[in-house]
């Protein structure tokens, strides 16, 4: 029997009561798919899933709390045994180490350990406080899986049985002797004897199991890959296939009084009401997946990707949404004139190459929206009054409204353009940008209208590339940038002046009056933030270090207060792995990292000042702040705390940071203390502090002005207690 090691890394706590900068509007309450939750009482909910995501409900699914990196990965499990007893399993992205989280006060807040398995956690499961299991997996294609086990409330675990030919998915218990756990190859493990032995059941059946419920100590049912569902009518010793009626893979089955309900991938719910021999397929379902059923009596709850969640009252025969999503592809800008009112351009996917254009109106600030079809992608729009606004998109088109959206206008060019950019100074003056569609090597465009868009005239004669964004500045002055190329006029468009090139691509600019500007722009992979404050005459450059970094959008508020927007982007899943917000307050001379939250990349901005703000990009996201990102404390610790219970190094904060960051620890005890900082090779970079220090909490500061971009780590070495952390520096 393998004894497995426990390090407690922190014994701070993640706290409810404190939260980020930015939150969710859309989806609602958070975005990132949820695998596993947990009901904690008849009122109280709580679920987890990727990018350290865990929300709560303590109203019965009426609101929710939400909590984002927690872990630097996803959780796969959630199980409560009361509410002083809820115990979650997830990992980090960049090792294969269980992180074993744990509750005591119905959810607020966690306590975190790392089992030193080298395996990937899975599903759950505890007798009661101190009597529990994990299944975990090796990472990669061997598929050879563990069941771990603790006797003493996962403060150790020992390794109980080995499953060498397949991956472990799913754990049940009737009672505290006669359980189940399904596996990748079809075959079930049986225990009578609450898991100190598992017998080996081969079922006939081929397709990975994934989910496996008891209705009563004989009735069991198993469900799995391709519609998958088994039965057994003695305690799981042997099984029956079913009909499903579906090919879908089915994730997870629930027992609901008298109904058997299912789900899984393209918003398959599954209902049965003789036993699980018939099934009948809920039509009131979209295209997520669904992970998790939770059920307290009637009541249940359906979990799954992109924050979906749906609630029965009805013992699973009726589900209705209680998350909020407007479905869409991405959202390619919003603006909002104030408070309460707004509008965004969006695009839904139809099928694999068509979409469908949106345009969406909200009233009470980004909480809920109201879309109108078009029959173009809109792009780009200039709110020039709340009733006037002028958007532009693709296959030459243009709409104008004159009261507030109720109705559109179609406005004609005569060119074959997709149109990026649109800016309007008053009522009739404006000017659109962008690149003929139809041309294999696009030519930029630029044109003007002097009546409100009744008529454009093609104004810029020379070769150029494709034009993204623009800038109206006074009735003479005009911006534009593309790629490799800046262009100025200050005579309404009669001449232009190339203030910059040679840089691969410029994509959006903002100035705040006739001299100070800002552009972002990327090249060979990296962003590049480019500062004039003389008109665009010459220009201050800083080039982001960090790889794959994209910026989208720069928007300012006011001369000193700005925004960026944009992606960290990962070539080798071909996806984006952070959302990026940047926050200047001196007229973008520095700029500070902000927690997005939020894995999806962000390509648009709107503040109403400094402190009301709106983001959104990718899959719909939209984010709020109301305090203009301002950093919030993420992990709560009193810093006045003078007599803490154990050794505690706190994640740095902000992270990623630039240049400089913030690291909490506390001592129990008077220790020698020692904090270094190495980086990837482990060559160690400074000492922060070697000196003894009284029990209690501190605070210390760390800049990096001087160091390049990327990962470092930092070691509290206090007594016996050592601990590591990762810290990012984002330039």
């Amino acid at each position: 029997m393998k004894i497995i090691t426990v390090v407690l890394v922190i014994c701070a706590f993640w706290s409810f009561e404190n939260y980020s900068q930015w939150f969710w509007q859309n989806p609602y309450p958070q975005g990132y798919n949820l695998y596993s939750a947990t009901d904690v009482d008849i009122n109280t909910l709580v679920a987890v899933g990727e990018f350290g995501t865990i929300i709560r409900s303590t109203d019965n699914g009426q609101s929710w709390s939400v909590k984002s990196q927690v872990i630097d990965g996803q959780f796969s499990s959630i199980f409560s045994v009361d509410p002083n007893n809820i115990y979650a399993a997830g990992y980090d992205y960049n090792d294969t180490l269980t992180k074993f989280l744990k509750s005591t006060n119905m959810g607020n807040d966690w306590e975190m350990s790392v089992i030193t398995t080298p395996n990937l956690p899975g599903k759950l499961y505890f007798f009661d406080e101190d009597d529990g299991f994990i299944i975990t997996h090796l990472p990669g294609a061997n598929f050879s899986s563990q069941i771990l086990r603790t006797s003493d409330g996962g403060s150790s675990w020992i390794v109980s049985y080995n499953y060498f030919i397949g991956r472990l998915y799913s754990i049940s218990f009737y009672d505290n002797l006669n359980g189940l756990i399904t596996t990748s190859n079809g075959n079930i493990l049986r225990t009578t004897n609450g898991g100190n032995s598992w017998d080996v059941v081969v079922t006939g059946n081929t397709n990975a199991l994934l989910g496996v419920a008891y209705s009563d100590l004989q009735n069991c049912i198993a469900i799995g890959e391709w519609g998958t569902i088994l039965l057994s009518t003695d305690s799981g010793l042997s099984w029956n296939n079913e009909s499903s009626n579906s090919s879908a893979s089915l994730w997870d089955v629930e027992v609901f009084e008298n109904n058997f309900v299912a789900v899984g991938d393209s918003g398959t719910i599954l209902t049965s009401s003789d036993g699980g021999t018939n099934w009948v397929k809920n039509p009131n379902t979209d295209y997520y997946e669904l992970f998790d059923i939770s059920s307290s009596g009637e009541d249940g709850f359906i979990f799954g990707s992109e924050g979906s969640m749906l609630k029965t009252s009805d013992a699973g025969l009726n589900w209705d949404y209680v998350s909020r999503n407007l479905n869409l592809f991405s959202i390619a800008d919003i603006e909002f004139h104030n408070l309460n009112d707004g509008i965004s351009l969006g695009a839904r996917r139809i099928s694999t190459f068509v979409f469908q254009g949106l345009i969406m109106k909200t009233s009470d600030g980004g909480n809920s929206w109201e879309s109108t079809d078009t029959d173009f992608l809109p792009y780009s729009m200039c709110v020039i009054t709340p009733d006037v606004i002028t958007i532009v998109g693709t296959e030459e088109n243009i709409i104008r409204t004159t009261d507030g959206g109720e109705t559109w206008i179609t406005q004609h060019t005569g060119t074959t353009n997709d149109f990026n950019g649109v800016s309007f100074i008053d009522f009739n003056n404006g000017f659109i940008i962008g690149n003929e569609s139809t041309n294999p090597y696009p030519n930029g465009a630029v044109l003007k209208t002097t009546d409100g868009g009744t008529n454009w005239d093609y104004l810029y004669n020379g070769n150029l590339p494709t034009l993204y964004d623009l800038c109206y500045l006074d009735p003479n002055t005009v911006v534009i940038v593309g790629t490799g190329i800046i262009l100025k006029t200050t005579n309404a468009g009669e001449t232009w002046d190339t203030l910059n090139a040679g840089i691969k691509k410029f994509r959006s600019v903002d100035f705040t009056d006739l001299n100070s500007g800002v552009v972002v722009a990327d090249s060979a992979n990296k962003a590049i933030i480019l500062r004039t404050t003389d008109g665009g005459t010459s220009w201050l450059q800083q080039t982001m270090e960090t790889e794959n970094l994209f910026l989208y959008d720069v928007s300012f508020s006011d001369h000193n207060n700005g925004t960026i927007v944009g992606e960290i982007y990962s070539p080798l899943y071909n996806e984006t792995q952070q959302g990026i917000i940047l926050k200047t307050s001196d007229a973008g001379i520095t700029w500070t990292n902000q927690n997005s939250g939020t894995k999806f990349y962000l390509n648009s901005i709107s503040f109403n000042d400094n402190e009301n703000g709106w983001v959104a990009g990718d899959k719909g996201t939209i984010l709020h702040t109301t305090d203009g990102g301002v950093t919030f404390v993420e992990h709560q610790i009193s810093i006045n705390q003078q007599n803490p219970n154990s050794s505690i190094l706190d994640q740095n904060y902000p992270n990623p940071f630039n240049p400089s960051t913030s690291i909490r620890y506390s001592v129990p005890q008077t220790s020698l203390i020692q904090i270094k900082v190495y980086d990837v090779l482990g060559n160690e970079i400074e000492t922060l502090i070697d000196e003894e220090k009284p029990a209690g909490s501190y605070e210390i500061h760390w800049d990096a002005t001087n160091l390049p971009s990327g990962i470092y780590f930092y070691k509290l070495q206090a007594g016996t207690y050592v601990e590591t952390k990762k810290m990012v520096l984002l330039k």
